[in-house]
């Protein structure tokens, strides 16, 4: 049993060696960065959504108050004229238009407080995008330090190749 574990392990280190050689790390960065971006553009659209229903809302909230005001001013002329059938009439509208008015309320504070998180879940994601986005510069930066690649040959060279010929290269012009 320990040895088909133990060569099982092996397996698998050597598939993740080999995986990890076939990747490109620059690729896979910028990968990471443009779904990172699409989720941050998904996330501003939801947010303009949001902002929409809130507006939506606030008309809404602000019809029924008006609605329930006009209400009052009927019921008041119906009650100095002693309509009562008329009036009760008015107070069942009066009724549904307040439970309209509660309703809209408690969806847009229900909607602000989806937004104002939102709004800070978005701004961690992009200050997480642009720092991202500074490591992957600064890392492609250093492997354009590390590698230069000759393009008439197709040749490429390390820092440290370059670093040896240029001391052999002063060490000749010295002795001559």
């Amino acid at each position: 049993m320990t040895l088909l574990r133990r060569i099982s392990t092996l397996f698998k280190a050597d598939m993740h060696a080999m995986l990890d050689h076939i990747e490109d790390p620059q690729a896979l960065l910028q990968q990471s960065l443009r779904e990172m971006d699409a989720v941050i553009q998904e996330q501003l659209h939801k947010q303009q959504s949001l902002e929409k229903d809130c507006l939506r809302l606030n008309k809404q909230i602000e019809a029924t108050r008006s609605e329930l005001s006009r209400y009052e001013e009927e019921l008041d002329l119906c009650f100095a004229q002693q309509q009562d059938e008329l009036a009760k009439n008015i107070v069942a509208r009066k009724l549904t238009a307040e439970l309209r008015l509660q309703t809209g309320l408690r969806q847009l504070e229900e909607s602000e407080a989806q937004q104002e998180e939102l709004v800070k879940r978005l701004a961690e994601m992009q200050q997480q995008y642009r720092q991202l986005q500074q490591q992957a510069e600064v890392f492609v930066d250093e492997a354009a330090k590390e590698t230069v690649t000759s393009e008439n040959l197709g040749v490429a060279l390390d820092a440290h190749a370059i670093e040896v010929a240029f001391l052999k290269e002063k060490q000749k012009r010295a002795n001559s």
